[in-house]
């Protein structure tokens, strides 16, 4: 009775296995690349990581994080092949950080970066709204200066570059 649960064959391996909606080790693995800079390794870990969740979204702190990761990757990949990508996954972790914890993650970076990769896909009113709204959040997160940050960051960023006339 214990092999058809616990083996790979058996009953409770597969419900878990369908109800697992993302492979965290490749989501990890995702992650951990896009620190290192390998953003080829990176999108393909994040592809299959969060290939399952198709019908039945990932949710929780990891997949925010991973998500989050996922659009940096695509983003830093400095190709234009993947804006669009970044922009699907930086929507997912947008989706998802109000589930975080504000004083373990700086969340206003999610928002941030989704404007980034909106005014990448040239979709600048959107890129705009996002990017208030990342700086409004900012506001309220104790270790952030707002003003250095804008000055440091978002004036120097050539992500947001299309965004300069507007």
């Amino acid at each position: 009775a214990a092999e058809m649960i616990a083996s790979k064959g058996g009953l409770g391996y597969w419900v878990w296995y369908h109800h697992t909606v993302m492979e965290y080790p490749m989501v990890i693995l995702g992650m951990v690349a896009t620190v290192k800079g390998d953003y080829d390794e990176a999108i393909e870990a994040f592809r299959v990581g969060f290939g399952r969740g198709a019908t039945n979204p990932a949710t929780g702190r990891l997949a925010m994080r991973g998500y989050a990761h996922y659009g940096k990757a695509c983003l830093l990949k400095k190709d234009a092949t993947f804006y669009k990508e970044a922009r699907k996954a930086m929507e997912k972790a947008v989706a998802l950080e109000d589930k975080g914890d504000p004083k373990k993650d700086p969340l206003f970076i999610q928002r941030y970066n989704l404007a980034c990769a909106q005014a990448r896909c040239e979709e600048v009113d959107e890129a705009l709204t996002q990017l208030e709204k990342a700086l409004h959040m900012a506001k309220n997160h104790p270790q952030i200066n707002v003003p250095a940050f804008v000055e440091n960051q978002v004036k120097t960023d050539e992500d947001l570059a299309g965004l300069k006339d507007h």
